[in-house]
């Protein structure tokens, strides 16, 4: 594993983001279409849907949203980022399975509220991929909480780790690679936007 570099908090938003909607390699955003076949269809596994949504933590705090307007008055507003529907497939695996399994029986502009358990979103805290890194290897001492970018020596894939604690005496950094979301029960509003 090599260190590739240090993350600003902008760079972590949006990486956080692009794993939600990049879980499985294969979310996209698209703009809004019309749908070809009625308002009243059901979405249903193999239908490509796209809907808005806005992801909160239990205690209300807004952490990713499609909602350029909701970005902005949550404080999570990002201008490099594109606020548009999330368009993926049902039954493709390529975005949480709770998220998924909510658009099951929605109809186009219909909006819901869902709380999804850890199993649900992104699993379990994982204590295996918390690894320890020699301090050598970032250049100095990083700080606790700070996330860098690692490659995947077998993949070539930039891994985020954030800092989780510091050995100077072991000489070892244990750099958490569990998701940021790991662990966490999550809140989503969906409206379905468009069935095609």
């Amino acid at each position: 594993m090599v260190i590739m570099k240090h993350f600003s908090n902008r760079h972590i938003s949006v990486l956080l983001f692009a794993a939600f909607v990049f879980m499985a390699g294969r979310g996209s955003l698209a703009p809004e279409t019309a749908r070809d076949g009625g308002a009243d269809r059901a979405a249903q596994p193999g239908d490509r849907v796209c809907v808005d949504y806005i992801g909160k933590f239990p205690d209300g705090t807004v952490f990713d949203t499609s909602v350029e307007q909701v970005a902005k008055d949550s404080g999570t507003y990002n201008p490099e980022r594109g606020y548009q529907p999330l368009c993926f497939t049902i039954g493709a695996h390529q975005v949480v399975p709770g998220f998924e399994n909510a658009a099951i029986g929605m109809k186009v502009g219909e909006t819901k509220d869902v709380s999804l358990p850890p199993e649900q979103a992104y699993g379990e805290r994982k204590d295996e991929l918390v690894v320890p890194v020699p301090i050598a290897t970032f250049g100095g001492t990083p700080q606790i909480n700070e996330v860098y970018g690692f490659s995947d020596g077998r993949t070539g894939q930039m891994l985020p780790g954030r800092v989780d604690r510091i050995d100077e005496a072991a000489g070892h950094v244990y750099v958490d690679f569990n998701s940021e979301m790991a662990g966490k029960t999550l809140l989503f509003n969906i409206t379905l936007r468009n069935i095609g």
